[in-house]
């Protein structure tokens, strides 16, 4: 298939027309030479939809959705300082246990305890401002992705 260059041309108006159907057959095509799930979604200028899927639309996306898709970088790095502020939690918890049976900190151990509060309290502030940034921008990945 090609592109048609007129957008006039493009337009689908009514009924299917001969470029739906020839989408359809190739899908149908690809899925009996293959085995492959398919599932083919067309909108036309008027917002009529069209759904072709092999073995059927429902079982293609059901099986789709049904797998995890994959945190978006944004997520994962939200994840990731998460995990740096329950370690330091931990941490801090640890030495308020190790304090109240009498052990205190050096003051060495005080200074990199001060410097790790405000390097994690800096790249919360980092990570919240690039998630607004993204969401604002609209730029967090799509979830789309192949069925299997």
């Amino acid at each position: 298939m090609r592109r048609l260059q007129r957008r006039s041309s493009r337009r689908s108006r009514g009924p299917p027309n001969d470029r739906e159907n020839e989408l359809f057959r190739e899908a149908s095509s690809l899925c009996a030479a293959t085995g492959a799930q398919v599932a083919v979604f067309t909108i036309n200028g008027e917002g009529q939809t069209r759904a072709y899927g092999c073995p059927s639309v429902d079982a293609v996306l059901g099986r789709y959705l049904a797998h995890p898709q994959p945190p978006t970088p944004a997520a994962r790095f939200k994840a990731a300082v998460d995990e740096l502020l329950r370690r330091h939690i931990e941490r801090k918890r640890e030495e308020e246990r190790a304090a109240m049976e009498g052990e205190t900190p050096s003051g060495r151990e005080l200074k990199e305890m001060e410097w790790s509060i405000e390097f994690l309290e800096g790249v919360k502030a980092r990570v919240a401002r690039r998630i607004q940034s993204l969401e604002a921008r609209g730029s967090e990945p799509s979830t789309s992705g192949s069925a299997e």
